[in-house]
């Protein structure tokens, strides 16, 4: 019989197999305490669930001129010229095109806001396509597409969404500000009150922009709402 450090003594050092047992059992329960211990301390994230509509008001920053490079200006002034003379070519709208994102953060339809641990998704809404943003995972580079590559991580109450692989199909507004493949888009999402969801969106694409362009959405819960597929053909068909 032993007596340790601490002056405790050891009375199951007698049979070396199941001490090493309790000992392990000991050890874990303290890895599980910690961990619990550790869980706990970290509240969990707010649910965002339910179905959203922006505000109609101008989003804040969206009526301030964006900060173009000569280039981004010069596509900018080339967009204009061909939404005034409703070019199919150049206007993607007339070519039945999704809006995709960003523009589908600007649009005044309602869409659902689904939320789990692992996946959130935007569903509905103006962009014609679902924004499905995978929790704590790495950027897919594949091809670039109409709601681009959403990765998200929470901040406290923050939601925080890094959108990549963005098509130049697109505008980047339905104003016909322009895009290249080097835009990155963030947004921090968080709830002012139960019924209003802030999105602060910042734009930084180095061929376009001088610098990064900030524009903050407001949207307000309207759970009574359902909301419905938007797409510019069933548009087009509507009676």
């Amino acid at each position: 019989m032993n007596t340790d450090m601490n002056g405790y003594v050891n009375k199951l050092e007698v049979v070396p197999g199941r001490t090493r047992f309790v000992v392990a059992a000991m050890l874990g329960g303290a890895v599980s305490l910690l961990l619990l211990t550790e869980s706990a301390a970290q509240p969990a994230p707010p649910d965002f669930t339910g179905v959203w509509q922006r505000q109609g008001a101008p989003a804040e920053g969206a009526d301030a001129p964006p900060p173009l490079t000569p280039e981004g200006q010069r596509l900018y002034e080339r967009n204009l010229e061909a939404i005034a003379n409703k070019d199919p070519e150049l206007v993607p709208q007339l070519r039945c095109l999704p809006a995709g994102f960003p523009r589908f953060a600007e649009g005044e339809s309602p869409f659902y806001f689904l939320q789990t641990p692992e996946v959130i998704g935007l569903v509905g809404g103006s962009g014609g396509r679902p924004q499905i943003i995978h929790m704590e995972d790495e950027h897919q580079d594949l091809w670039p597409r109409y709601m681009g590559d959403s990765i998200g991580r929470w901040e406290g109450d923050t939601l925080i969404v890094e959108v990549t692989e963005i098509t130049t199909k697109n505008y980047l507004n339905d104003g016909g500000l322009p895009l290249s493949e080097e835009l990155r888009v963030v947004e921090r999402f968080r709830l002012l009150d139960h019924d209003t969801l802030q999105n602060e969106v910042t734009f930084e694409d180095p061929k376009i922009l001088t610098k990064p362009w900030v524009v903050t959405f407001i949207y307000e819960r309207h759970d009574e709402l359902k909301p419905v597929e938007r797409v510019c053909e069933n548009l087009r068909l509507r009676p």
